[in-house]
């Protein structure tokens, strides 16, 4: 986990969740104090084994699954033989990763049309390169079985976010719990500051 802020824990409790098999994590943030809560807060939760790493290199030698959160503006990761052959690099902040690591990985993204503007990663890569060529497909395609993913080599997932795909799951979800009986009634939406969250 490459920035240890409320999303990047959002992001650790539903993939520790679906990935029950997960012991070890590796964060890293460049103020290590937000590093250290971040370490604290999953081993109260959880109590697995939370490694607080000196750099995102460090990290990157021994995670194969990285996920981005940062407020990064412009790219500082420029060389793909950071991360290990076969990684997923789940680049959610979207401005962390450099034209040339963008180049030479398997590139899959939400939204073409979304991702490629706002200065992501992604479209600094088009500007440059004059096309989208390096797109390897959509989220939609590779879980149709129409962008076979390969096993080696770096995969990154760039997705800028849709609002209707949001919706349209937020949908089946309150249906499929309404039929069942199940869920929690929140009163409100308004969460507490990340740094006084017990979860």
């Amino acid at each position: 986990i490459v920035g240890c802020g409320l999303i990047s824990f959002e992001i650790y409790k539903f993939t520790t969740a679906l990935h029950t098999s997960i012991k070890n994590i590796y964060v890293f943030d460049q103020d290590k104090s937000r590093a250290d809560q971040f370490a604290e807060k999953v081993k109260s939760r959880d109590g697995l084994t939370v490694n607080v790493c000196s750099s995102f290199e460090e990290l990157a030698s021994k995670a194969k699954l990285v996920s981005f959160a940062t407020t990064a503006a412009q790219p500082y990761i420029h060389d793909i033989s950071k991360f290990q052959s076969g990684s997923l690099v789940l680049n959610i902040s979207l401005r962390d990763l450099g034209v040339e690591t963008i180049r030479d990985s398997v590139n899959i993204v939400d939204d073409l049309d979304h991702v490629n503007r706002e200065n992501t990663s992604v479209y600094l890569a088009s500007q440059k390169l004059g096309n989208t060529n390096f797109v390897s497909g959509s989220l939609g395609s590779v879980l149709r079985g129409k962008t076979k993913l390969p096993n080696s080599g770096t995969i990154v997932f760039s997705p800028f976010g849709m609002g209707t795909l949001d919706m349209a799951l937020a949908q089946f979800v309150y249906d499929i719990a309404n039929v069942k009986h199940l869920g929690v009634r929140i009163p409100n939406f308004l969460p507490e500051p990340w740094t006084t969250r017990k979860d």
